[in-house]
């Protein structure tokens, strides 16, 4: 795995409910709570 080839990307609002399901699986911490003025990153190859 090249680690040049990472990109990290804002989770679009369309995205979240499938970003939170798949933090709540296999995420030790579970799904985080957003509060406020928040946005979700993601790292993606």
């Amino acid at each position: 795995m090249d680690l040049s080839e990472l990109v990290i990307e804002a989770v679009k609002r369309d995205e979240e409910a499938e970003f939170l399901a798949l933090m709540r699986e296999h995420h030790y911490l579970g799904a985080p709570y957003k509060i406020g003025e928040s946005a979700f990153y993601a790292a993606v190859l």
